[in-house]
């Protein structure tokens, strides 16, 4: 059993939060859940809607075609009825009065979704008392007046005689509903996280609400700057003091941290930044998804440096990469760019993730007995100096961005100027080095035919390929990228597809350039929306004919 529910209404009418209450409740029932949420960029009014897709096998991502559409107003309807699905049920304004039974009722607009909820309890047979325990569960003092107005939804459903049947309770144990942006922070924190620090920007805000919210049960500091700039230094500040730290942004805000991502570079100083991708450029449309930045985030920050840049694939990826973020952050002392996009950071999944798992976070200390006096920038063989922070015994901490010394002092003698850029040098070439002995690709399903791609598309592209003799490989690390791996998988493919979310075909390019093979067909989407499994399907059928 597969099917997907559209709840679409105007902002402030809850359709975000009620349809986490509705996927919680069909999570709870040991179902798998997907949610999408569609928005635009005000407060009130407009056309939002969200996707609840239900099913018993796991999903990875959005659908985009209905089997339930309620809508509050006439015009969401009408603007997003193409994609009901044969025999759709719908519930719309001419229906029902929405607006007539929150006014009776003395309840509050964002509470509609309630009363969907108890239609759909009652057509699906799922036991009213078990919602109503999932509502005070999730809504506590709330949960009053959301259950009245469920309670009328399901009797209006129950008095119409709609069709209905009996979902059978699901057997497997009930495992978090996260959305990507709840995750990322989880995973930030389990890897010792202390300080994050944000201007607030959308898709990457909920990150900063979370964290904000959670800040003294999780033991970690999340601040609002006054700007990106602000946020950038205050991050590299805590480094610089020996705290774990991270910023998040999007590409806009990605752009004023330039100068600092590259001071970190140059200091050699841990951070971790958050790219949560949006529609550029400029403002472009900031609720919806793409995956322009993907140039920017490799070559980010004047002069020449090491960079790591990661692209989670999914909530569970979110997780991991992030905690792992730390860890490469910290051991190469260099920053770390987390990419991920609109629609990882602000969907939910029924998710798998390993809470349990430990990444222990290392740096390679000073030791006065081994290392003899304290030199910031000692050259080494694998181009990683001991750090030492602020505070340290016996020890002077030079920091400096200007070209340095090994002992952190200022000089422009070309012998400086040569040594540093070569210890910078042989230090990119030991991470590279390292990371060929770590998975960095994804490889899922066999054929002559690849699909390479990296990031959110691949939810769409396991469901799509689905039966077809078409091998996936999903490009987990983009800098350094995996060569030697990708082109072993590929060693024997006669045509290779590429697919991604920008106009100029980012990543494809970027193939091309590292592994020296033309791709033969790019899959380009950027409407701002994600790619669905059904469309990339009939992509992928016109090429294996």
């Amino acid at each position: 059993m597969d099917f997907s529910i559209f709840i679409g209404g105007q902002a402030g009418e809850g359709i975000k939060r009620g349809s986490m209450l509705i996927g919680k409740v069909f999570n709870r029932y040991g179902y798998h859940v997907f949610i999408m949420n569609d928005y635009g960029s005000i407060i009130r009014g407009g056309t939002d809607y969200s996707e609840i897709r239900v099913s018993t096998k796991e999903i990875h991502t959005s659908f985009n075609r209905f089997d339930y559409m309620f809508a509050f107003h006439m015009d969401v309807f009408e603007k997003y009825k193409d994609k009901a699905k044969e025999n759709c049920f719908t519930l719309t304004l001419n229906d029902f009065p929405y607006d007539e039974v929150i006014k009776k009722a003395d309840a509050e607009p964002f509470m509609k979704p309630s009363i969907v909820l108890g239609v759909l309890t009652f057509m699906l047979g799922i036991p009213q008392n078990f919602v109503e325990d999932v509502i005070e569960d999730d809504l506590g003092k709330n949960a009053p007046k959301n259950i009245e107005l469920f309670r009328i939804g399901f009797e209006y459903a129950r008095e119409k005689n709609f069709n209905n049947i009996h979902l059978i309770k699901g057997e497997k144990t009930p495992k978090p509903l996260l959305y990507g942006n709840d995750a990322i922070g989880l995973g930030a924190v389990r890897s010792g996280m202390k300080v994050y620090a944000a201007y607030p920007i959308t898709p990457s805000s909920t990150l900063l609400e979370f964290l904000a919210k959670n800040a003294d049960r999780l033991g970690i500091i999340a601040l609002q700057l006054e700007d990106e700039i602000a946020a950038i230094n205050l991050a590299l500040g805590s480094a610089y003091a020996g705290v774990p730290s991270m910023v998040g942004t999007s590409g806009a805000g990605l752009d004023l941290m330039g100068e600092t991502i590259s001071l970190a570079g140059a200091v050699e100083l841990p951070i971790v930044i958050l790219d949560v991708q949006r529609v550029g450029p400029s403002t472009g449309a900031p609720t919806y998804t793409e995956q322009s930045d993907l140039n920017l985030a490799l070559n980010i920050g004047h002069g020449e440096f090491p960079r790591i840049v990661l692209a989670p694939g999914d909530i569970e990826e979110a997780f991991e990469l992030t905690a792992k973020a730390f860890q490469f952050a910290l051991w190469y002392q260099t920053p770390v760019i987390v990419l991920s996009d609109k629609h990882i950071s602000e969907s939910a999944r029924t998710t798998d993730i390993p809470f349990s798992n430990n990444y222990p976070l290392m740096i390679k200390t000073y030791d006065k007995d081994f290392d003899g006096p304290y030199h910031r920038y000692k050259i080494t063989i694998d181009g990683i100096s001991p750090f030492a922070p602020p505070g340290t015994p016996d020890v002077i901490v030079h920091v400096n961005s200007t070209e340095h010394t090994e002992e952190g002092y200022s000089s422009s003698l070309p012998e400086t100027l040569v040594k540093m850029k070569e210890k910078r040098l042989l230090k990119m070439k030991t991470i590279e080095e390292d990371f060929k002995l770590m998975k960095f690709i994804n490889v899922f399903n066999e054929g002559d035919v690849a699909v390479v791609s990296f990031g959110s598309p691949k939810g769409a592209i396991l469901e799509a390929i689905e039966g077809f003799p078409i091998k996936f490989i999903q490009v987990v690390s983009l800098e350094p990228f995996p060569k030697e791996a990708v082109l072993e998988e590929i060693a024997h493919v006669k045509k290779i597809i590429s697919v991604e979310q920008n106009s100029f075909g980012q990543f494809a390019d970027l193939f091309e350039r590292k592994i020296g093979r033309n791709i033969d067909k790019r899959v380009l989407k950027y409407d701002g929306r994600p790619f669905s499994p059904w469309e990339l399907r009939s992509i992928f059928e016109e090429v294996l004919k």
